[in-house]
């Protein structure tokens, strides 16, 4: 019996996405830091593949802000759950608190936690903008998301471990950052990256009655 060997090509793999991103960034659905720049969907395309997620999924929810990849709080927590860790969130009734946890698929004894209130964000100056103002509770469940997951399931991210908002970013209800007029996110990546603050946080008790799954 003849046995086939299949060799691995990075040369023909990279010229495949290369042709990928050339051919992509023709279209006109793309946000607008893709459109007509197969560079940055290359750089996309590199992100996917470690990440291990589809391209498009990529396009659509790693941002740069400032020369360092983000993503959104959504994506994290998929990638946790694909990674057979569980992820929950649960909600103050008065919409001002949501604690989210997380337990390792190999550690299923013990649960990381990570709680935003309406107060933390406050203290760290985030209420002032206009999606904070709008949409709280999904801000806060953002933050706790990310937080939750640098903490107990990092490997997961692959380096890409903030959201554009935690960068500075203004951003909308999804997480995504807002375009300016002029810039694009990727048009940013020139300007030095401000380092996220840590602000010291005491927590009291909280009551929760919801979960949000």
């Amino acid at each position: 019996m003849n046995e086939i060997t299949v060799r691995h090509d990075p040369g023909a793999e990279i010229a495949a996405s290369k042709e990928w991103a050339t051919t992509m960034a023709t279209s006109s659905l793309l946000p607008a830091a893709f459109k007509g720049n197969p560079a940055n969907l290359f750089y996309a395309v590199e992100l996917a593949d470690a990440l291990t997620i589809p391209r498009i999924n990529a396009v659509t929810n790693i941002h740069v802000i400032s020369g360092k990849p983000t993503m959104s709080a959504d994506l994290m927590v998929a990638l946790a759950r694909n990674a057979g860790h569980k992820v929950r969130f649960h909600t103050a009734p008065d919409g001002k608190a949501v604690k989210a946890e997380l337990i390792r698929a190999d550690d299923p004894d013990f649960v990381f936690e990570s709680v935003w209130t309406w107060d933390r964000a406050v203290a760290a100056k985030l209420t002032a903008k206009d999606t904070w103002k709008n949409f709280p509770q999904a801000m806060l469940r953002a933050r706790a998301a990310s937080e939750v997951i640098r903490q107990g399931a990092s490997e997961v991210l692959v380096g890409v471990i903030y959201t554009p908002d935690e960068l500075g970013a203004e951003v909308d209800k999804t997480g995504a950052p807002v375009q300016d007029r002029t810039r694009s996110a990727f048009a940013m990546a020139a300007e030095p990256a401000p380092e996220p603050a840590e602000e010291p946080f005491e927590l009291g008790e909280i009551e929760y009655t919801e979960e949000v799954s």
